[in-house]
């Protein structure tokens, strides 16, 4: 036995598939990101476009790389956090206790997509203003991706070797992370 019909007549249909469409439309932006599942659809009122900096939206302006190499910037803080040395001193110990390098792995392919990045928008900051301020910021950000990058690598390449002494190690600061950010 199945459910019961919602809408019997044809104009009731014809509207339920209407308010449907609506739904699925505004669930979507026009350029097809997904809105957050807490917001809530306020379809009665008209939303307010945000003003925006035209040169923000423009890649030929320095102002349009310079906001993503700060993104960089960010997210390389919400990976690593304040303290470099305390993220990969936490990876470190993660490995030795319990003798797995998926994190340190993991933590490799995020900063290489980092890093990718901040390369990108800086050669595109060097071509457009040259190396000035905002060239030096995106210098900044990129030599910090770099450092944190290096430094994993370097603790990688430890945990591929067998038999080796990680305690003695990283008592005698062998890591790289420990003379590059210590």
């Amino acid at each position: 036995m199945g459910r019961w019909r919602l809408y019997n007549t044809p104009e009731e249909q014809r509207l339920a598939a209407n308010a449907k469409s609506r739904r699925s439309y505004h669930k979507f932006n026009l350029v097809g990101k997904r809105l957050p599942a807490f917001r809530p659809l306020n379809l009665d009122k008209p939303q307010d476009p945000k003003p925006q900096d035209p040169e923000r939206d423009n890649p030929r302006h320095v102002l349009y790389w310079s906001v993503r190499a700060e993104r960089v910037a960010r997210k390389l803080t919400k990976i690593v956090g304040d303290s470099p040395i305390n993220y990969l001193e936490s990876l470190y110990n993660n490995f030795v206790t319990s003798q797995s390098s998926e994190a340190i792995f993991d933590a490799i392919v995020g900063i290489t997509k980092l890093e990718k990045w901040i390369t990108t928008y800086q050669h595109e900051i060097l071509q457009l203003a040259g190396a000035g301020v905002e060239w030096k910021r995106a210098e900044e950000v990129y030599k910090a991706v770099s450092v944190v990058l290096r430094s994993l690598e370097d603790l990688e390449m430890y945990t591929t070797l067998e038999g080796t002494d990680f305690s003695a190690l990283h008592k005698a600061k062998e890591f790289a992370f420990q003379n590059l950010l210590g």
